[in-house]
């Protein structure tokens, strides 16, 4: 909720909103903002009233999960890059404060020998302002057999070197 009014943020699972290859070129991450239109009582809809564009240089080839604390700090997973992008909204529009240069970057913990071992992260979501938790799909059968002890579960991460979203963010 905002100013008194209920929003859905809906993330685009590919670049630009598109999907197959179209969707793969990194730095078009998009969140659809939509506004519950009331007008018709409880038999209203949602409507797509913005759009919040992610930063460019987000190496993103996909989009899973998002969650959003306070109204503020959002968070976004992606399965391809097995990583976290932690950012900030703006209060008085939907976008990005720092534009392309906002938010941190944080990737799932590798194994000796650099391979991915969270591969299938699928949601997100914020247990505090420093920590958040995170499921997993099952790992498919071309990734790597480093990911299978992390298949189909949750873990739980504390963002690295931050006490809180606040000192985290405390530059602005």
């Amino acid at each position: 909720m905002r100013n008194g009014t209920h929003y859905l943020l809906g993330l685009c699972e590919g670049n630009n909103c598109e999907g197959g290859n179209d969707g793969k070129d990194p730095g078009k991450g998009t969140i659809l903002v939509l506004e519950y239109d009331t007008s018709a009582g409880l038999d209203g809809n949602w409507q797509v009233i913005d759009q919040i564009l992610l930063p460019e240089d987000l190496p993103y080839q996909d989009y899973s999960g998002i969650d959003v604390y306070d109204n503020e700090f959002i968070v976004v997973v992606s399965q391809s890059e097995s990583s976290l992008w932690v950012g900030r909204l703006d209060d008085d529009n939907w976008t990005i404060r720092g534009g392309d240069n906002g938010g941190f970057l944080f990737y799932f913990p590798i194994d000796s020998g650099g391979d991915k071992l969270f591969c299938e992260v699928e949601g997100v979501s914020w247990r505090s302002d420093n920590s958040v938790v995170i499921t997993t799909d099952k790992t498919d059968d071309d990734d790597a057999s480093s990911c299978d002890d992390h298949s189909q579960s949750l873990a739980v991460f504390t963002l690295p070197g931050f006490d809180s979203l606040s000192s985290l963010f405390k530059w602005e």
